[in-house]
């Protein structure tokens, strides 16, 4: 199949391979969205790892979810077979594509010109974020369209001004939980990553700036399925600094059922950590 010949310019095209009609038609969808991956995401993930940073979780599901909307217009025109697999075409509208993908840039644009209004420092890890989301969408709108959509903020302005929000602020943090302590590691990773110092344990370190404490509690709840059990998990964090003043706090939960608990929380821990992401610029640390 001679894509090119069938392939306008004002369309991005891919072919796909199954054993059926329908799955060649999603490995057809399934290459036009890979197209993005090696020829449009790849340069800003180098940046990234140049800086120790990562696209988070919540940016990357956003991503995906994003890129799913501006393939819902893919056609399949053309099929052919031979003795084993099946073959189709997949194309859609550049410009279909991209004002998805615009309409996208706007709802990010509109929050982060609200978060950067905020002097907080529990904003930085949420900026962050959505820069990060931004500019991978950005770059596919761009490949799409040829033209540039510039940020509220710039990548690399966001890093000074984090620096800048995070200088001198030493964060102790402890959450009581089952060990592991797998939710006061998450936390640890994502303050870290937000740029400030961490120090950990019961006792509140001399040299710490703020205090960042969690507490998860489980209920076991009722459910009439013999050999599964049912909870409820309720994680609370409040932070505040060293005149004992609140600085900000936050309350998360997640029902989950499994064989046997250790199984409902390792399902929970997911749900969890989700939630403190999207929720950990509600969080603040102050300078006194």
């Amino acid at each position: 199949m001679n894509v090119s010949k069938v392939c306008k310019k004002s369309e991005l095209c891919a072919v796909g391979m199954g054993e059926s009609r329908i799955l060649a038609q999603a490995s057809a969808t399934s290459n036009i969205a890979k197209i993005f991956e090696t020829k449009v995401d790849s340069t800003f993930n180098s940046t990234l790892s140049n800086d120790g940073e990562s696209t988070d979780s919540s940016a990357r599901e956003s991503i995906t979810e994003s890129t799913s909307m501006a393939l819902e217009g893919v056609e399949h025109p053309l099929f052919y077979e031979d003795d084993q697999y099946y073959y189709a075409l997949g194309k859609v509208s550049k410009r279909k594509m991209a004002l998805r993908f615009k309409s996208s840039l706007d709802k990010i644009d509109d929050e982060i010109k609200g978060l950067v209004k905020e002097t907080h420092t529990g904003a930085i890890s949420k900026v962050g974020s959505l820069l990060k989301e931004r500019e991978i969408l950005a770059a596919r709108y761009s490949f799409l369209t040829g033209f540039q959509v510039k940020a509220p903020v710039s990548y690399g302005e966001f890093l000074k001004r984090k620096k800048a929000a995070t200088q001198g602020i030493i964060v102790h943090l402890f959450v009581d939980e089952p060990k592991p302590k797998k939710i006061q590691s998450y936390l640890g990773d994502k303050l870290s990553s937000a740029g400030f110092s961490i120090t950990k344990g019961k006792v509140w370190k001399k040299e710490s700036t703020h205090l960042l404490t969690g507490k998860l509690r489980s209920q076991k709840e009722f459910l009439k399925v013999k050999g599964f059990e049912k909870y409820r998990f309720i994680l609370t964090l409040d932070a505040q600094n060293r005149r004992r003043v609140k600085t900000g706090s936050m309350s998360v939960e997640a029902i989950e059922t499994g064989r046997s608990y250790e199984q409902a929380y390792g399902k929970a821990l997911g749900v969890l950590t989700s939630a403190i992401e999207n929720q950990l610029h509600k969080i603040s640390f102050k300078r006194n």
